[in-house]
C-alpha cells in the first residue's frame, strides 16, 4: 500500500481495530510517495497528450524505466517481508495497488496469507477488450474475421475462419 496521506488515514480507519495484533505496514511504490520520485515533467504535470508524455518519460528514464514496473515492486515487497522476517504477509491493494498485489501475488505467492482487493483497476490496454466482448457476443462474424487477420489465431483455430 502506498504511503500516501489519504491511504494512511484509510489504512488506520480499517485496520486500527487489529493494530494490537498485526503489524501495519506501508511500503511505497519505487518512483512514488515517499521513496525518490521519478521526475518527468510532462507526465506529472500534464502538460502534453498522455501517450506523448509517457512516451517522453520512457526515452528518459532509458533502460532504467524497467526498475519502476510491478515486478521491482513486488521484489521490493517481498525484500521488506523477508527483512523482518515474516513468513506470510495480507496485502491489501486499493484501486492501482491491485496491480502490486497481482504481481506479488504471481512471483511470490507462497508468502501470502490473504489478499485485499479494493477496487482494483485493471490493466488499462485490457479495458477495450472487456468493452469488446459484449460486441463479439452480437458479432460472431467480427470475431471470425480477426482470428483469419491473426497469424496464430487462424493456424490455432482453423474453425473460425468464415
Amino acid at each position: 500500500m502506498t504511503q500516501a496521506p489519504f491511504a494512511r488515514l484509510t489504512a488506520r480507519f480499517l485496520y486500527a481495530a487489529n493494530m494490537d495484533v498485526h503489524d501495519l505496514l506501508l511500503i511505497d511504490d519505487r518512483g512514488t510517495g515517499l521513496s525518490a520520485d521519478i521526475d518527468c515533467e510532462p507526465l506529472q504535470h500534464g502538460t502534453e497528450p498522455f501517450a506523448q508524455s509517457v512516451a517522453d518519460c520512457a526515452n528518459q528514464l532509458g533502460d532504467a524505466a524497467s526498475f519502476f514496473g510491478r515486478a521491482a515492486n513486488a521484489e521490493d515487497v517481498d525484500a521488506v517481508r523477508t527483512a523482518l522476517g515474516y513468513d506470510k504477509i495480507d496485502y491489501h491493494g486499493g484501486s492501482y495497488g491491485g496491480l502490486d498485489v497481482a504481481a506479488y501475488a504471481t512471483r511470490f505467492g507462497e508468502h501470502l496469507r490473504s489478499i485485499i482487493l479494493d477496487a482494483p483497476s485493471g490493466t488499462p490496454v485490457l479495458e477495450p477488450f472487456a468493452l469488446q466482448h459484449f460486441e463479439t457476443d452480437k458479432d460472431p462474424l467480427m470475431v471470425k474475421l480477426d482470428c483469419l487477420r491473426s497469424p496464430t489465431c487462424s493456424v490455432d483455430h482453423p474453425q473460425s475462419n468464415p
